[in-house]
């Protein structure tokens, strides 16, 4: 007698070309939605003054960097690099905070 709930579990699995996200990908696309937030705080409220440097253009450059970069001491740069990238973007968002929740 064969087992029909194995194969059933089996004959629904399909196989895809789908990459399974990376750290440093995740990171990126964090740092970019949070930025594009903070420029639409910065439209809703004309009145108030946001501050915050985009760094959108310079967190894509290291993120393609990293995924490209050959030796581990060259990557730990650029992940160094990009890590202040990103607790800039938080510190930034800290300092909206205030405006946008009055």
């Amino acid at each position: 007698m064969i087992d029909f709930s194995l194969t059933d579990a089996v004959r629904t699995v399909t196989e895809t070309h789908i990459l399974a996200p990376a750290d440093i990908r995740l990171l990126y696309d964090g740092v970019r939605v949070l930025l594009g937030l903070l420029w639409e705080a910065r439209e809703k409220l004309s009145g108030e003054t946001i501050c915050f440097v985009d760094r959108r253009r310079s967190a894509k450059r290291c993120h393609l960097r990293i995924r490209t970069e050959r030796g581990k001491y060259n990557r730990a740069r650029l992940y160094r690099k990009f890590m202040r990238l990103a607790v800039d973007t938080l510190d930034y968002l800290e300092a909206a905070r205030p405006a946008v929740a009055a």
